[in-house]
């Protein structure tokens, strides 16, 4: 199994790719900025401690040309893959927590409108185009899961956590209804056993939940109500992180997992692999 691929190979040779909102801004390579958060959404103040950071203002004066510039070129890019590739989706979940993201940037510019429209202001707005036509075009496409049980065992079972020390990141755990919809609804689509599903996220949570539901079905470890995914002859779904050196220009992606307990770790590796180093 090849543990590299391109974002254009991944969606000529997949069904059904599914997008985690954590890599729609994820515009840098990691190994380039390790200290810096690979959230632009942070950066512009999108989300609530950034904008009590900044004053609660809705300014972006203080965020570097560098950022707009490498947010605008990259969404360009990443809308353009989505546009041309019907099978890219998502969940209504991960769809409405990126409209805040858009929602944000349209409230930036209207207090701009009036004012002279420079260059930090054109790109900007370049990327708040971008933003919105990938959020409409995935909006149009979502597929919702539609598994409650399946849902609540992955949060009982504490799937999202990591099981012998793997897959760990450095902020604390916690359940999120999002990744467990998100990791369902691919699971979903795997029924057609022709499927070829992949999602593409950067969150240890979603590679723990989909590898320890793959492990938990292999052992018949789930409880009776979910005793269907035994006897299914389910397709393997995969996760894909953007490569740490090379997404930014050529949207290379790194294997993670897949639920049929395929995984870029090894255990008995004497140092950790490079996409264990990523700063999620």
């Amino acid at each position: 199994m090849d543990l590299t691929t391109s974002l254009d190979e991944l969606a000529r040779s997949t069904t059904k790719v599914f997008v985690d909102g954590s890599i729609i801004s994820t515009d840098y390579n990691g190994a380039d900025f390790p200290k810096e958060s690979p959230d632009f959404a942070e950066h512009i103040g999108a989300k609530s401690r950034v904008k009590r950071r900044c004053g609660g203002s809705f300014g972006y004066r203080g965020i570097r040309f560098s950022y707009l510039n490498r947010q605008s070129s990259h969404t360009n890019a990443f809308a353009s893959f989505v546009r041309n590739n019907s099978h890219f989706t998502t969940t209504s979940d991960v769809v409405n927590e990126h409209h805040l993201l858009v929602t944000h940037l349209k409230r930036v510019l209207s207090t701009h409108e009036k004012g002279k429209q420079g260059t930090m202001e054109q790109k900007l707005r370049k990327c708040a185009n971008s933003h919105h036509e990938i959020n409409y075009l995935l909006r149009g496409r979502v597929n919702n899961p539609d598994w409650p049980e399946l849902i609540d065992y992955i949060r009982d079972a504490r799937l999202y956590s990591p099981r012998r020390n793997l897959f760990r990141k450095s902020k604390r755990v916690h359940y999120s209804h999002e990744d467990a919809g998100l990791v369902t609804a691919a699971l979903m689509e795997c029924f057609d056993t022709d499927a070829r599903v992949a999602i593409i996220a950067q969150d240890f949570d979603i590679v723990n939940i989909a590898l320890q539901l793959g492990e938990d079905i292999a052992t018949r470890r789930l409880p009776e109500s979910l005793g269907i995914l035994y006897e299914a002859p389910l397709a393997s779904l995969r996760v894909y992180f953007p490569s740490n050196t090379d997404w930014i220009p050529n949207h290379e992606l790194q294997f993670m997992v897949d639920t049929k307990l395929n995984m870029s770790y090894r255990e008995n590796a004497g140092d950790l692999p490079r996409i264990e180093r990523l700063r999620i």
